[in-house]
């Protein structure tokens, strides 16, 4: 198996990380819809990409 030579550190990145919120409908889903325009309008600005933490936010309040 080749080895992966794309090894990347924070100083590799430049730009905008945008960290979202995770949106909610009325009947307490992911509203999938809702973070798709999020990701979009995000790029349009110049993110360079999203970061979900793992221990902060709403994850710990998902169950599925």
């Amino acid at each position: 198996m080749p080895e992966n030579t794309d090894h990347r550190s924070a100083q590799d990145f430049d730009g905008i990380v945008a960290v979202p919120a995770t949106p909610f409908t009325e009947e307490n889903r992911v509203d999938v819809e809702s973070l798709r325009r999020y990701a979009r309008s995000a790029l349009a600005r110049g993110a360079v990409g999203f970061l979900a933490p793992a221990v902060a936010g709403e994850a710990e309040h998902l169950t599925e």
